[in-house]
């Protein structure tokens, strides 16, 4: 877990970045069937004032849109963002971007969580090129005369 805090208008910034692989435990209907090895990333993002009371938190700095009517006051005001429940003007987003930012670099993910990440992107891909395979021989099968959408097999509609 890395950690950095600002100060931004008197107020304190705590920003957190936390990646982790943790082994999880597969159960059907509580009996231990298998383990396999999870990962995770966690961004916490918080804003305390000066006496330590906790203003606002969130896992993420979300963008604000003219186009929804719930942000259009704050976007007339100069907020280009928001934390949680509270909105951020152009400097604060910036620094907290360049936060995030340098905490991703200062933090190299772990051999193993680059490891898993890289399982689970070939699993997708082999996934998706089933699909694409499983897709094509349905069309195949759909050109056949004898096909019936109905029942899918080749009853020639009997």
């Amino acid at each position: 877990m890395a950690t950095k805090t600002l100060t931004i208008n008197g107020k304190t910034w705590t920003v957190s970045l936390t990646r982790e692989v943790w082994t999880r435990e597969n159960r059907l209907d509580g009996m231990l069937t298998s383990t396999t090895r999870e990962i995770g990333e966690e961004t916490e993002i918080m804003l305390q004032d000066a006496n330590g009371k906790i203003l606002a938190s969130g896992h993420e700095i979300a963008g604000l849109s003219k186009r929804y009517p719930q942000y259009a006051r704050a976007v007339a005001e100069g907020c280009v963002g928001m934390v949680g429940k509270c909105y951020l003007k152009a400097d604060t987003y910036n620094a907290l971007t360049a936060a995030l930012t340098e905490l991703d670099s200062e933090n190299p993910k772990p051999a193993e969580y680059l490891a898993i990440e890289a399982a689970k992107a070939e699993r997708k891909t082999i996934a998706n090129a089933n699909l694409d395979r499983m897709a094509r021989e349905y069309a195949e099968r759909r050109q056949h005369p004898g096909w019936c959408e109905k029942c899918q097999s080749y009853c020639y509609g009997d």
